[in-house]
């Protein structure tokens, strides 16, 4: 995945509030029809296309018909954090994390962090 320009942002959010998987033609057509809008069928075509190679949308053939969903938005916020703490520090979150709790970890340090993942996973 890579980071999204902020136009390309701008139509991920729209991608997001409807409901998905969504019709390019809808799509289009949402796009097309927002006030303020500045982009041609063929700038929206190449921005979409960028979109489908940064891995934050994907199309799928359907029906003779094509979608696009698009990754949620937490995942992209999530990928969002992780870039700008590898950028300035040069290491993961991950590295990073383990680096803050030290190698001796208390069992009601591990219980906490699981409960916080685990209440993640659900929602």
């Amino acid at each position: 995945m890579k980071k999204c320009s902020d136009t390309e942002l701008d139509l991920l959010e729209l991608v997001w509030i409807y409901k998905q998987p969504i019709l390019a033609s809808d799509l289009y057509s949402k796009i097309l029809n927002r006030k303020n809008n500045k982009l041609s069928t063929k700038a929206i075509s190449v921005y979409i296309n960028r979109m489908l190679k940064k891995e934050v949308l994907t199309q799928i053939l359907q029906d003779g018909k094509y979608y696009y969903t698009a990754i949620s938005k937490i995942d992209y916020e999530r990928f969002l954090i992780n870039e700008s703490v590898f950028e300035s520090t040069g290491k993961s979150f991950e590295e990073l994390f383990l680096a803050f709790i030290g190698k001796q970890v208390s069992k009601k340090t591990l219980d906490e962090i699981n409960n916080v993942i685990d209440k993640m996973t659900k929602d």
